[in-house]
Formats: C-alpha cells, sequence, structure tokens
C-alpha cells in the first residue's frame, strides 16, 4: 500500500531550544515538504528548555509536523526508534537540531532510493561549520566530508555514511531498531549490522548537508565516548566477520562431504559390513556438521544463506545415511 508520505524525519531533542527552530525551519523549507510528502515527527525526550511551545507554533501554522514528548530522558536511539513506529514514509532520515540541509537535498536522496531498490541507504558528502544556526544557503564553510563510495571494509574502518543518511523503513523489521543503550555510536552500530547481512549503501556525490561541529552536542559533549564507542562497535563487528576466503573456509566440510559420499557409494554397492568403513562414514558425517557449524558461527553474508542450509541437510543426510545403508 502507497503511503502518504514518502520520507519521515526523525528530530530527537533534549535542551535544543537555541536549534529547534531553526531546524524546523530547514525542514518545511525542503522540496519534499513543499510538495506534501515529507512528515516531521519530533521527539521530546524530557528536555528542561522549552522546546515544546516552538513546536506547537510550527504545528498551528504548518501540517505533517508531529510531536511527543517522554516521562523521561531517553538515548537518542531510543528516540529514533519511537519516531520509527511512528513514521508513515517509506524512507527514514534523522533531522538532528544542529545540522541543516540543501533545500533539494531529501528529494534527491529519496529519489536515488527510488530508482535504485537494491541500495538500503543513501548519503552525501558535508560542509563543516563552527557557526550555530547557520542555513546552507548563508553559510560561509568552506572544510568538508567529503565521503568515499561505499564499502563494508570502508565501512568498518569508520562511519563513512556521515551524520545526515537516507534509508529505508522496511530495513527495521528484518534487522531490528538502534540499540539503545549506545549514546552516541547507535547508528554506527545499525549500519555495520546492515553491512554485515549484504546491504549496499551509495554516496551521492554531491554536498546536500551542513554539519555543525558543536561543542555541547551528542558526539563531542563527552570528551573521548565517541571513539570509545566507535571503537566497541567495530571490535563487535570485524572480530564476528567471515574468513576472508569464503571458499577456503569450505574446504573442510566439503572435503568431508565428498569423501562421505564416496564412503556412501562404497557401502552400497559392495554391501559391507566392514567395521572400519560403518565407523569411518559416521566419524566423517560429524566430522562434516562440526566443520559446517563451526563455518555458520562466522559467516553472515546474505547470498550465502542457501549455500549454509545446503551443507546442513546434507551433513544431517550423511550422519544417518551410511549407517542405515550398511545395516
Amino acid at each position: 500500500m502507497k503511503t502518504k508520505f514518502r520520507v519521515s524525519a526523525i528530530v530527537s531533542t533534549y535542551n535544543s531550544e537555541q536549534f529547534i527552530r531553526g531546524c524546523l525551519q530547514d525542514l518545511i523549507a525542503q522540496t519534499l515538504y513543499q510538495k506534501g510528502e515529507l512528515q516531521i515527527i519530533v521527539i521530546d525526550s524530557a528536555s528542561p528548555q522549552d522546546e515544546k511551545s516552538i513546536v506547537q507554533q510550527f504545528q498551528a501554522d504548518y501540517p505533517n509536523i508531529v510531536y511527543q514528548r517522554t516521562a523521561t530522558r531517553e538515548t537518542i536511539y531510543t528516540a529514533w526508534n519511537r519516531g520509527i513506529k511512528m513514521a508513515q514514509g517509506s524512507y527514514i532520515t534523522n533531522a538532528n537540531t544542529d545540522d541543516r540541509r540543501r533545500s533539494d537535498a531529501l528529494e534527491v536522496m529519496a529519489n536515488y532510493l527510488d530508482e535504485h531498490p537494491k541500495i538500503c541507504l543513501v548519503y552525501a558528502d558535508q560542509l563543516l561549520t563552527n557557526v550555530a544556526n547557520e542555513t546552507f544557503d548563508n553559510t560561509q564553510a568552506e572544510q568538508r566530508f567529503n565521503w568515499p563510495p561505499y564499502s563494508y571494509s570502508e565501512l568498518k574502518q569508520r562511519c563513512c555514511v556521515g551524520s545526515q543518511p537516507m534509508w529505508r523503513k522496511s530495513l527495521h523489521k528484518p534487522y531490528g531498531d538502534f540499540r539503545s543503550d549506545f549514546h552516541c555510536a547507535g547508528d554506527y552500530e545499525f549500519w555495520l549490522r546492515l553491512g554485515s547481512h549484504g546491504e549496499k549503501m551509495a554516496l551521492i556525490p554531491q554536498i546536500l548537508g551542513l554539519y555543525y561541529l558543536n561543542p555541547q552536542g551528542i558526539e563531542y559533549g563527552v570528551p573521548g565516548r565517541a571513539s570509545e564507542e566507535s571503537k566497541l562497535v567495530r571490535k563487535l563487528y570485524i572480530t564476528n566477520q567471515p574468513p576472508k576466503s569464503s571458499f577456503k573456509s569450505l574446504l573442510v566440510p566439503l572435503s568431508s562431504l565428498i569423501i562421505g559420499i564416496i564412503l556412501l557409494i562404497f557401502s552400497i554397492l559392495f554391501k559391507t559390513r566392514e567395521p572400519w568403513l560403518r565407523v569411518g562414514g559416521i566419524l566423517l558425517s560429524i566430522a562434516l556438521i562440526l566443520g559446517i557449524f563451526g563455518y555458520l558461527k562466522w559467516i553472515n553474508a546474505k547470498e550465502l544463506r542457501l549455500t549454509r542450509v545446503v551443507l546442513v541437510v546434507a551433513g544431517l543426510a550423511f550422519l544417518v545415511l551410511p549407517y542405515f545403508s550398511i545395516f
């Protein structure tokens, strides 16, 4: 069923009264909003400041702005998870209160996802500013993030998709929510989760965003936390990756499978009851299964799921067949 909105932008706010007005102005100026295809969702995580009244002013004048305040403070990723459940758009983007976008940024990104159904997430280059509440149109920023084309190996080294990506809402059904126990690397963990399952992302080689180097923001507000969380995430995924060569990792179980087949054929053709053959066939079948499950522990690639299923079934079959064929 086609949704009313193409994109839902999730704004998580806490102590962001000085930024929230500019954030909402930036969103309603988006070409996608002007076409009625952008939903704005504001999650107020029990902020002690008065973002609520500013949001309500915008709600009075502009449609398609949803506001929810929580009773207690939550992590930004808990707020994103709330927003995703409320989202009616096919695509999701996070709208950080202190960052800004080119006026057609969301439309450009949504169009790319429309045109490339195999891409799960898009990101673009960004300008960097030290000036609060600058807009994309009036910034004097010259420094920029020139993000590389996507590769999973690059993603494992750093969060190379930047702070303003857009992704498909449908991804959350198979891959779950953002981990709410992270404070600033939960998005990085989710991108690695996608990449580890073979999902593809893409760079749009245009400058579409303006990133504020906020000294009080989530990334820089607590010295060292972002770095430590990112290291934890990288360690989690790098240490749980498949061997570099998937073929080499299959040599042991495949060799066991071939030997098991030879023994099975030998036992059927010659109807032998030799104990060494019976025991050897069963042991080799067990070795095959152990090899398969050892491989399963490491491999994650989506495209190898069928291979894994076939190997498991074959292993179970060759555990049973040699025994019954001999007796």
